[in-house]
């Protein structure tokens, strides 16, 4: 097991992040230290995990996108990136 805040500073970006094994992945990233990304093409999905991720302390950006999609990914890259400039990131694709 990783040491919490082990990953302070970096981005995680987690497809699928808003339900299931996709959240508790977001969980344990947010112990690890690292700002979260959570993408989705669910709304109902994305605002309820961050306000349960942001109640513990989790720093949370939401993107409304279809990764299955190359548009998608453009739609939620710009945003992302705008918003953590000069920050490392790491992707987590869960999503079907």
């Amino acid at each position: 097991m990783l040491a919490a805040k082990s990953l302070d500073g970096r981005v995680a970006i987690i497809t699928g992040g808003g339900t299931g094994i996709g959240l508790a992945i977001a969980a344990e990233y947010a112990r690890l230290g690292a700002r979260l990304v959570l993408a989705s093409r669910n709304p109902e999905h994305l605002e309820p995990a961050a306000r349960e991720l942001a109640s513990s302390g989790a720093h949370v950006l939401t993107v409304l996108t279809d990764v299955r999609h190359p548009l998608g990914l453009g739609q939620g890259g710009c945003c992302l990136y705008d918003a953590n400039p000069g920050r490392r990131m790491g992707a987590v694709p869960n999503s079907r």
